[in-house]
């Protein structure tokens, strides 16, 4: 914090675990940081996208009440939502390593509520289309971010038979999709939507 007094938030990064692949503790290693704008999230050294959540969120008190804390409007994604505003506001400041908590995914959680999930998706979508993450010159590169979080979920709702759900969340990240040259969810996608819609005309007939 004293190093990156021009960070808005600070995000810790977790292992992630479930109940088929147990928790395994590593070396704590050296201390690893990052203070970048949030627009270059995407692209920060051609790895993986930072977690973004409140599990491993710090935030400065006075940029939490200027945005008024985290919405009510949906039950999932509503961090990842108050972490993109944020962004408006100045740098994040990613701690890589070591990592600061264990993040163990299992079925029943909310993150494996399918329709929650969904809702929690367009709202970002709906967010981003009304001004909320608004970063000057740097529209493009907030909607990278956003798509890279939506874009699983669409193929989950598509592999769940909530085809209307996928549908909406593929032609709402459509022209993205194509500006990012995101071929294989291009193509991928819309045979997952196939697929699925034979496999309800034949269970529907049979």
């Amino acid at each position: 914090i004293v190093e990156h007094p021009e960070a808005v938030a600070g995000l810790l990064q977790p292992l992630d675990f479930n109940d088929e692949a147990p928790l395994e503790m590593p070396e704590r290693g050296e201390f690893v940081s990052t203070c970048y704008s949030p627009a270059m999230l995407p692209f920060v050294n051609n790895r993986r996208m930072p977690f973004l959540g409140s599990g491993a969120l710090v935030i400065k008190r006075a940029v939490f009440d200027r945005l008024d804390g985290f919405t009510t409007a949906c039950a999932c994604a509503e961090d990842l939502d108050l972490i993109l505003r944020a962004a408006s506001e100045g740098p994040l400041w990613i701690i890589s390593q070591p990592h600061g908590f264990a993040y163990r995914r299992r079925t029943g959680s909310l993150t494996s509520n399918h329709q929650a999930t969904f809702e929690g998706m367009r709202f970002l979508l709906d967010q981003r289309s009304a001004g909320a993450y608004a970063l000057s010159g740097e529209g493009h590169l907030i909607n990278a971010v956003i798509s890279n979080f939506v874009r699983p979920v669409a193929v989950d709702q598509a592999r769940t038979g909530r085809l209307r759900n996928c549908l909406v969340l593929y032609l709402r990240l459509l022209r993205n999709s194509v500006r990012q040259q995101q071929i294989k969810f291009l193509i991928g996608l819309p045979a997952l939507l196939i697929t699925g819609c034979l496999r309800r005309t034949v269970r529907s007939l049979s």
